[in-house]
């Protein structure tokens, strides 16, 4: 067993075919399944069970899976660190957030580049799924990301539950109330967010509308929050369901926003990378960082 069979293995999982993962290493087929069979063979374990065309990772081949990464991150960490070749804290941090969470870099980046000015930070702002992935593939060094998350095999920080928020597009009369249940928003057109595959607080949503025999009336539901936050700043007649983060203060500054008081509606950041993966001095500075940052409420 080498380092590059770890490599090769890994790739394969984290692409789901071996096609596509010969393509990123740049070898061709039969090579890479004749090293995933040398692998198989030096571990005595079948690690990927083959029916025709179809196959699938077996719990041996998971829990390989899993080892190898942290082998590979101390690799690549190792690598990343004597690059950066400079004393002190320097050299490359990849850092991804989900939209909601990206205002926390806004606070922490500028001291971040104050204390560490050899520090070079590389920020990906995707959705939960893009951010989990890039982490299982080791492209990113970190993520802020909406629980829960698809994948077990993090060390996590979980902040604070935040709130809902209702924003009530212009025209759109506003209870008097500061905190709504499902029942005040029954019969107004809602702007939801919803994440790409589904699941997440959409269907928790929803399921508190069905809770209380109410159908509610969706207009559009979208994984960009920034479309929901346009629409509304450009006068649809539609009340938005928005993570208190997301909402701009200065689109909405005009706009009547309610918080949402609906039992089990919350939502929780978390600050996650891969277990036991080795982290450089640089990276364990904008982890800790982020740990200390308290994501801010912007309405």
């Amino acid at each position: 067993m080498t380092f590059k069979h770890l490599l090769y293995f890994c790739t394969v999982v984290e692409q789901g075919q071996i096609s596509k993962a010969a393509k990123i290493l740049h070898i061709s087929q039969p090579p890479l399944s004749q090293r995933i069979k040398e692998l198989e063979e030096s571990l005595n374990v079948e690690l990927i069970r083959r029916q025709g065309r179809e196959w699938q990772v077996t719990e041996a081949g998971r829990l390989v899976y899993q080892k190898a990464q942290r082998i590979l991150s101390h690799v690549d960490a190792l690598r990343t660190e004597l690059q950066g070749g400079l004393p002190g804290v320097s050299g490359l941090v990849r850092v991804g957030a989900c939209p909601p969470l990206a205002p926390m870099l806004v606070q922490v980046i500028p001291r971040l580049a104050e204390r560490y000015p050899n520090l070079h930070l590389r920020v990906l702002v995707a959705d939960n799924a893009s951010i989990e992935s890039e982490i299982q593939q080791r492209s990113l060094d970190m993520g802020l990301v909406i629980l829960p998350v698809g994948e077990s095999n993090y060390s996590m920080f979980r902040y604070a539950a935040q709130d809902y928020v209702a924003v009530f597009g212009r025209n759109v009369p506003a209870p008097a109330k500061e905190c709504l249940d499902v029942g005040d928003l029954a019969g107004l057109p809602l702007l939801l967010s919803r994440r790409h595959g589904g699941g997440g607080r959409h269907e928790m949503l929803i399921r508190a509308f069905q809770q209380e025999g109410i159908t509610p009336k969706v207009a559009m539901d979208t994984q960009d929050t920034r479309l929901i936050l346009d629409l509304l700043y450009q006068g649809m007649e539609a009340v938005g369901m928005l993570h208190e983060l997301e909402v701009d203060n200065v689109k909405c500054a005009h706009l009547v926003k309610r918080r949402l008081n609906v039992e089990g509606v919350r939502f929780t950041p978390a600050l996650v990378h891969l277990q036991d993966a080795y982290l450089t001095s640089a990276a364990e500075r904008v982890l800790q960082a982020l740990r200390e940052t308290v994501p801010s409420t912007l309405c």
